[in-house]
């Protein structure tokens, strides 16, 4: 997968794709200089339901720890997906 970071410098977008076609985002708002919240986890819809949404957000949080920002999930995939995952707790805000 690869993922690409779009940014407005008050929102933005990590869009995941895989082998050039978009599977995937992650829409956050910037909370201040180092701290987004995510806002909304979307997986095209023929390719829900077998787990890759939660490989997207994974995929979308090592991006978030390699840039050293804090995170808080807003939406209710983004706060269980952090809630499950213990290694992303430190990622947490």
């Amino acid at each position: 997968m690869e993922v690409k970071q779009l940014d407005n410098g008050k929102s933005g977008k990590f869009v995941v794709s895989r082998n050039d076609e978009r599977i995937g985002s992650v829409s956050y708002t910037w909370k201040d200089d180092r701290h987004i919240s995510i806002d909304y986890v979307e997986v095209r819809s023929d390719l829900r339901g077998n787990g890759l949404g939660y490989r997207l957000f994974l995929e979308v949080m090592n991006e978030v720890r390699r840039q050293d920002l804090k995170v808080t999930p807003v939406c209710s995939f983004a706060v269980a997906a952090m809630e499950r995952t213990e290694s992303l707790w430190d990622l947490r805000k």
